[in-house]
């Protein structure tokens, strides 16, 4: 059973709060109280945390506080700029001796995250937001279930509060260092990525008045002419970004129809099922041709219209037929033999006898 917050928070402590705003606001989270609703935390932090108990929260809470995914990331920085410029592998950055012992997936992980560090290390020096806002969470979700005491957590938040108030100026600075994170972390995971944008664009809304990056000033940066330009380049670009994600859908949607078009007018004419089909029901008769193509659907030939697959196969193997005309499992190679003259004769034989059978 979880305490409630004894009093209304601080000002300080409001600024640790929204320190901590975009984990908080991705899990739609409020921003004024320390406490959560407890409903989903507890799968929350044993899914994607792995943490079960009090002391498995605290040994990941003193994990943030002093390494995160920031000690590797400073590790990179430090060699990129003791080499002078960035390697044309940025895997490179890394001993042999740190990669070598580790598996293949490990190898790849670590090749990926070196990649998206290419990228980021001219633009951050460490990932403080990042392993810090999480802390803050995670310092949340910790006295909402029961694990921390009330003191315990505002404690946690405001020694996270106080590291990223030192290290930035700027909420803006706040949350590109965070999305520098979910990126080094998830090795550009266009879901996360993409989710984090999404929170970062309520949060940066200057008409958002839950957003507590607009009710909380940042001590010494409110209302720099800097973050105004900033700000305005940010929302160009995330402009711009729509705009290309719309132009693709528009044009993914109409190179489907274009193909739905091409498959259904032109695409019978070239399919070897269609003509197996077609050769099979006149030697057939209507009668039997019918009960093959309803009872038994074409179940002895390459038929074109056989979707005997399940789950993933099926949903392929029904859009190769709508788009092209044949399946992806029983495809028109198969078909082109059966209906070729040494072998179509033997087919014909196997679709009368299991039609003869069917009838006694």
């Amino acid at each position: 059973m979880t305490t409630p917050p004894s009093a209304r928070p601080t000002p300080r402590q409001l600024f640790g709060l929204a320190a901590g705003a975009v984990l908080a606001e991705i899990n739609v989270h409020g921003h004024d109280t320390l406490g959560v609703d407890p409903a989903m935390v507890d799968t929350v932090l044993r899914r994607d945390w792995g943490i079960e108990d009090r002391a498995q929260l605290l040994s990941m809470l003193e994990w943030l506080a002093a390494e995160g995914h920031r000690k590797e990331f400073e590790k990179l920085h430090a060699r990129w700029q003791d080499a002078g410029t960035m390697p044309g592998d940025p895997l490179q950055l890394h001993r042999p001796d740190e990669f070598l012992h580790l598996s293949i997936e490990e190898q790849v992980a670590l090749r990926e995250r070196a990649r998206v560090a290419g990228d980021l290390l001219p633009l951050h020096r460490s990932l403080i937001a990042w392993d810090f806002g999480r802390l803050i969470m995670l310092a949340r979700w910790g006295f909402s279930i029961g694990f921390l005491t009330e003191a315990e957590a505002w404690g946690w938040v405001d020694r996270a509060g106080a590291q990223i108030e030192g290290h930035f100026r700027y909420w803006l600075d706040v949350g590109e260092n965070y999305l520098a994170g979910v990126r080094f972390w998830s090795k550009d995971d266009e879901r996360l990525v993409d989710d984090t944008q999404a929170a970062l664009d309520r949060l940066f809304d200057p008409k958002n008045g839950k957003s507590p990056w607009n009710r909380v000033p940042f001590p010494g940066g409110a209302g720099a002419p800097e973050v105004a330009r900033r700000m305005e380049a940010r929302r160009t670009a995330r402009a711009r970004e729509h705009a290309t994600d719309m132009r693709n859908l528009v044009l993914l949607v109409a190179a489907v129809v274009v193909a739905i078009v091409a498959g259904r007018v032109v695409g019978p004419r070239f399919h070897p099922c269609d003509r197996l089909d077609d050769r099979l029901c006149a030697d057939l008769g209507p009668d039997s041709c019918e009960l093959w193509k309803g009872r038994f659907n074409k179940a002895v030939s390459g038929s074109s219209m056989r979707h005997e697959s399940h789950g993933r196969r099926l949903l392929v193997d029904r859009a190769m037929h709508l788009l092209l005309g044949w399946d992806s499992e029983r495809s028109h190679e198969t078909c082109s033999a059966q209906a070729s003259d040494a072998v179509y004769p033997g087919t014909l034989d196997a679709v009368r006898a299991t039609i003869a059978v069917a009838r006694q």
